[in-house]
């Protein structure tokens, strides 16, 4: 009997194990671009300054570019950029201190984040990954939903990645680099 189960706990176990590594989604540091790829003209500039208070990128404090990390302040600040406006309560409109501890709370339910702005010598690229702890937690599909090739959002398992391109030539092989991460079988 034992000799028998043997087998079917491997064929089992192997099956379980392939399943995994098929609906596996990347790793958020594998999502940028850092050099290799990038067309000529196309780069990270290491800050871009949107005012004079602080270093922010499009309106998200982050410590460098491109940023992957798991700070919440950082993730709660990307998940305004990419799901405006935030639910709140019925009632009067919250306060700044309240919308900003609710889109903290909303930020603990990501485990990671990751931002890249990139400068195609003809405007801004943005790149935004979240790995949702539980991707039941993820949100409808945004309306960054276009028929632009370069303006999208894929999402691979319990990750969720929204690209703003500009449609030049950087934005079309940033675009190629992200869609080609798909998981085998998996439709961006």
């Amino acid at each position: 009997m034992v000799k028998t189960l043997f087998p079917l706990l491997c064929i089992a176990l192997a099956t379980s194990v392939q399943n995994a590594n098929k609906d596996s989604a990347p790793s958020l540091s594998s999502v940028v671009i850092v050099t290799d790829g990038l067309p000529q003209g196309c780069h990270l500039p290491p800050r871009v300054a949107v005012n004079e208070d602080a270093v922010t990128i499009t309106g998200a404090s982050i410590p460098e570019n491109p940023w992957v990390g798991s700070d919440s302040t950082v993730i709660s600040g990307i998940l305004q950029i990419v799901d405006p406006p935030l639910s709140v309560p019925d009632g009067p409109p919250p306060d700044p201190r309240t919308l900003r501890l609710l889109s903290l709370q909303y930020a603990r339910k990501i485990s990671e984040g990751a931002m890249a702005i990139y400068d195609s010598g003809n405007g801004l690229i943005s790149l935004y990954a979240l790995k949702y702890r539980d991707s039941a937690d993820m949100p409808p599909s945004s309306s960054v939903q276009t028929n632009k090739p370069d303006t999208f959002e894929v999402r691979y398992g319990a990750v969720r990645i929204m690209m703003l391109g500009n449609g030049t030539e950087c934005s079309l092989a940033i675009a190629k680099h992200v869609k080609s991460m798909a998981p085998e079988g998996a439709a961006p």
